[in-house]
């Protein structure tokens, strides 16, 4: 299978001859950088503001599930989410 990968400062997204595979959730605050790929992993580093510091990620090519990173846990962190019950 061959994918086009995209990327902002903040996601990745994967494209394929019919359209859209996957996009990762929200994997920084604002960037991302020593990005490369090994053995169908996209490795990197994600940088935050609320720290100051990078924060190492993995996505897998093949589901675009995601490791790492470090919106997700900061966001978690300092706001909090109201989920209503069922």
């Amino acid at each position: 299978m061959h994918i086009m990968l995209l990327g902002d400062f903040v996601h990745f997204k994967a494209v394929g001859e019919n359209g859209v595979l996957w996009t990762t959730e929200q994997i920084a605050w604002d960037g991302m950088r020593s990005i490369h790929i090994d053995c169908g992993v996209l490795i990197g580093e994600a940088f935050s503001s609320i720290d100051n510091l990078w924060h190492p990620f993995e996505v897998d090519l093949r589901t675009g599930n995601c490791k790492g990173g470090i919106y997700g846990a900061q966001i978690d962190r300092f706001i909090p989410i109201v989920r209503e019950e069922d």
